[in-house]
């Protein structure tokens, strides 16, 4: 009998235990989940700033644009879409606008180059530097030449930069110099 009066107090303080370590456990969780809500909220907070900040100015988007037109950097409005409905369509004429004067600032870039072969600098047509084929012109490639940097090819006369014979009017592009006959 004596026995069984040990087994169940052990039974009552076991369940108590696991009653106690449940609670415990349990409010751990709830703690856990609110810091984690918490840092979810701050972490929205400064998201929300951000786009915010970017979405919200004009001015920026505008200046963004003519830095990238100044570059001659392909235009890119994609991160327009990360902005809220009602601030796309400002920051896109934005940063248009700006884009448009960058480049407009920006100019054309004339490089003179000599062709091989020759004993002093003869100027050949203008060679207008570029970062992508669209700056060079319809059926115009952006190809790098020797240490000129990239240069529009195509259309070329003699002493133009050449790749290939197609970038020669006279269908003939010198090997070791890279330039149209």
């Amino acid at each position: 009998m004596h026995q069984l009066r040990l087994v169940i107090a052990a039974l009552v303080a076991l369940s108590t235990l696991t009653a106690c370590s449940a609670e415990y456990y349990s409010r751990r969780r709830a703690i856990r989940e609110q810091r984690v809500a918490e840092r979810d909220m701050r972490r929205a907070e400064r998201d929300q700033q951000r786009i915010m900040e970017r979405c919200g100015n004009a001015q920026r988007a505008y200046e963004r644009g003519f830095n990238e037109g100044l570059q001659r950097r392909a235009m890119d409005t994609r991160w327009v879409g990360e902005c809220p409905p009602v601030y796309q369509a400002q920051q896109q004429q934005a940063y248009v606008a700006g884009y448009q004067q960058g480049i407009d600032r920006a100019g054309t870039q004339i490089v003179v180059a000599a062709p091989a072969g020759y004993g002093g600098v003869v100027a050949s047509p203008g060679v207008a530097s570029c970062r992508f084929s669209s700056d060079c012109g319809a059926d115009m490639h952006c190809r790098a030449w020797g240490n000129m940097g990239n240069v529009c090819m195509g259309y070329g006369g003699p002493g133009s930069p050449c790749w290939f014979s197609s970038d020669c009017l006279s269908g003939r592009c010198e090997g070791g110099s890279r330039t149209c006959r």
